[in-house]
């Protein structure tokens, strides 16, 4: 689990697992309880290359579980960024990733 990045000081906590082609993200506060929050979005930044850059929703797969099937179109480093809003703040959570090249 990675910790969190928070933003107007709300009391959350989040993880973000990576697996081949999808990307989930977990979001409870601090309790454990599981938010519901109205928008969950995936920014993806490529530093060498921002034509590459992309964004997707993710989508609830169960309450304060979310996941976006990724395809990343270069290999490289990519920076993630997840960003939840829930009653008029945001919340983020970053990583840095290197994705491999596909075999041919």
């Amino acid at each position: 689990m990675i910790g969190a990045k928070i933003m107007k000081r709300t009391c959350l906590s989040a993880g973000l697992k990576i697996q081949a082609g999808a990307i989930r993200f977990h979001l409870s506060d601090k309790s454990g309880r599981l938010l519901v929050p109205e928008t969950v979005r995936l920014f993806a930044y490529r530093p060498s290359n921002s034509k590459a850059d992309f964004e997707l929703p993710m989508l609830e797969l169960q309450t304060g579980t979310y996941q976006a099937d990724v395809v990343f179109p270069l290999p490289g480093i990519w920076d993630l960024l997840i960003v939840v809003a829930k009653e008029g703040a945001e919340f983020s959570e970053a990583l840095r990733v290197n994705v491999a090249k596909t075999p041919d």
